[in-house]
Formats: C-alpha cells, structure tokens, sequence
C-alpha cells in the first residue's frame, strides 16, 4: 500500500516533467538552429567558408539570397554539419529547411531594389555641362582633381568617391567659372589718355608774376610789353603781338 501511493505521485511527476524535457531537447529552427549546429565554425571569428551567420540578418534576407539559398543546399545533402561535428536529426534539418525556404520564397516577392550610387560629374562630363549650360569653355584638367578609373573607366559611380579635398576644389572651380561667366575674368586693368587740344593764344588766361597775389587777366588778348619799352597804344601793341616774346596782361596798362 505505501509503496503504491508512493509510486503514484512519481508517475505524476514524471509524466508533468516529461513534455518540458522533451522541449528542452527539440531543436528549434532559424537562428537557434544556426547558433547550435553552424554558429562554431561559421562566426565573425572563423569566417568558415568565407561565411559568418552571426552576422547575417535571418529575418531580412533578401541582401544575401546566395549565402541562404547554398545553406539550404549543404542542409538538404548532409553536407553540413561536417562529419565530426554534432549532428541534427533529419527531422530537425528538414524543419530548418522549410524555414528558410519559406523565408526567401516571402524575400522573392518583396524584392528590395537596391543601393544606387550617388552620381556625380566626372571632369570632362563637367567641363561638357558648363559649355552647354554657360557657353563657356573651361579647362576641367586643371581646376578638378583626376577621376580614379573602375575597370577602365572613369564614370563609374562608385570610384567617383567624394572627399573633402574633392569638394574644396570643386568650390573653387564653381567659383572660378562663376566669375568668368559673369566677365569678371575678361577685365583687364586699362588707362585712357584724353588729350585736350591747346587754347588758342589770343584766349589763353596768363598770370603776372609781378603782382601779388597774381592777378588774371580779363581780357580776351594780351598785349607785348618789354622791360625797356615804355608804354605804347593798344593799336601798336596789337599790332606787335604776333612777333613779341613776351607777354603781359592788359591789367597792368
């Protein structure tokens, strides 16, 4: 009797330990699996394979189909994990199978278009542009620094990297063709010489150094007058202007 109601509560607890167990033991599929079976070779420390699952996105796989399309393959062979290593059950590898498959089945229809390169111009596609936009010819050569060539080329977008020092003379080179499309660059320094042609001499203005302060003359026509001639008509005076070298003013008469 005491050993039958012994018994008893053993089975009892037994038969509630025994699903717990059995799921502590169940492999589970996705990225335990992976962890369990593929994650002591195949880390961002072994890179096994030139593959590391710890660094893979399961739930995004869409950027790296081929890695998971060749996982499903080694899986459905037996051909990973290696001989040696811990082993799954078919039942196991067959339930990781239909997971990855049905998550790459659901990537294919929600196919992401990718990354697209930031464009930029590349020297003689610049120096083209600025023909056509300003009708101005520039020598791309020599404001931009060289374009690094992919496969041959020089407009591939992604060797065309932007750098700070790419940038500083690209400002400096719009600044520059700014200027000349303005004509700032066609601007010389120029001086112009305007001649005045002389009074004629009946009309010039003459000072007497004599007086001071100097007084100007007011009439339209000086007269001669030497040193040791005394004062004469004005009808002689106008009379000897054209021959005298000497000048005075018609104040002083």
């Amino acid at each position: 009797m005491s050993a039958s109601r012994t018994t008893l509560p053993l089975l009892a607890l037994l038969a509630l330990a025994a699903p717990t167990m059995a799921a502590h033991d169940a492999v589970g599929t996705g990225p335990d699996f992976l962890a369990k079976f593929c994650g002591d070779c195949h880390n961002a420390t072994d890179w096994a394979g030139g593959v590391a699952f710890d660094t893979l996105q399961p739930d995004d796989m869409a950027g790296d189909v081929d890695v998971w399309e060749e996982t499903v393959k080694k899986l459905r062979g037996r051909l990973m994990p290696p001989p040696g290593e811990k082993q799954p059950s078919q039942e196991d590898i067959d339930a990781q199978v239909n997971w990855l498959e049905g998550r790459l089945d659901a990537a294919a229809t929600h196919q992401r278009p990718g990354n697209v390169a930031l464009h930029r111009l590349n020297r003689t596609e610049y120096q083209n542009e600025i023909r056509r936009l300003l009708a101005l010819d520039i020598d791309a050569a020599a404001l931009l620094p060289k374009d690094t060539k992919a496969d041959g080329f020089d407009n591939v977008a992604l060797a065309l990297r932007v750098s700070p020092a790419f940038l500083d003379a690209y400002i400096v080179a719009a600044q520059e063709v700014s200027a000349r499309a303005l004509g700032a660059g066609a601007t010389r320094a120029t001086s112009t010489v305007y001649r005045v042609p002389p009074e004629p001499r009946a009309t010039s203005t003459r000072k007497d150094s004599r007086w001071a302060p100097a007084v100007e003359c007011w009439w339209s026509i000086c007269f001669p007058r030497t040193a040791n001639t005394p004062t004469t008509s004005r009808r002689a005076a106008i009379a000897a202007a054209a021959t005298s070298p000497a000048w005075t003013c018609a104040s002083d008469w």
